[in-house]
């Protein structure tokens, strides 16, 4: 009878979470790409919209998110063994070590999930500003012909445009802002309670965010 009965519980989250990460990385990256497919011009705008707003365009953020899971994927190779609950049960390494690792590597994956739905949350805030930048596109044409005619200035059409475009940078940047650290939480607790999810050294909100803070 193993001491550590749990290891294989604790090498079931692991993989769970990692899971879970490739799937809310998999999701925002595809709701860019089919914001994309629907209107190019709109998500150019978005971007550069997103960026004045402070945040990352949507493009940065898919980059990040792939940097995530990579760097994910590469952490559940360094620990080997101990995340394969079959390894464990078959090499017999249910020890001590193996405890500490796979304790270690839930609170880190933890930490990376919650990063990961923070970031694909933002995204989801941003692309509902699509038909603004749309506007703002529809806006740039009929004042680009004007300019050409010679019926407008490129400083008058950017005057003009002005306070559209810093009414929507600024309905970004509240969007973005509401999104808190337990509305995140609770998405994830609701993710977790909805399937079998052995939670029992899952670090808390509070940890989570101490993580997040020092690995940020």
């Amino acid at each position: 009878m193993s001491l550590y009965p749990d290891n294989v519980n604790r090498a079931n989250r692991v993989r769970q979470l990692a899971q879970d990460i490739a799937g809310i990385q998999a999701a925002l990256r595809e709701s860019v790409e089919d914001a994309r497919i629907r209107d190019a011009d709109a998500v150019y705008a978005l971007n550069l919209l997103s960026e004045e707003a402070g945040f990352r365009k949507l493009d940065d953020y898919v980059t990040v998110a792939n940097q995530l899971t990579v760097n994910v994927e590469g952490k559940l190779e360094e620990f080997g063994p101990p995340v394969n609950p079959i390894m464990l049960i078959a090499e017999g390494i249910q020890g001590a070590h193996s405890r500490t690792m796979l304790q270690a590597a839930i609170v880190e994956l933890c930490g990376h999930r919650f990063i990961m739905k923070n970031m694909q949350r933002q995204v989801y805030a941003i692309l509902t500003f699509k038909s603004n930048a749309k506007s703002i596109v529809q806006m740039k044409f009929v004042y680009d012909r004007l300019i050409n005619k010679g019926s407008a200035s490129g400083e008058e059409v950017a005057q003009d445009m002005r306070p559209e475009m810093d009414k929507i940078v600024a309905d970004i940047r509240s969007a973005v802002h509401g999104i808190t650290s337990e509305a995140i939480w609770e998405l994830l607790d609701e993710q977790d309670e909805s399937r079998t999810s052995w939670r029992d050294e899952d670090p808390n909100l509070e940890k989570i965010l101490e993580w997040v803070h020092d690995h940020a």
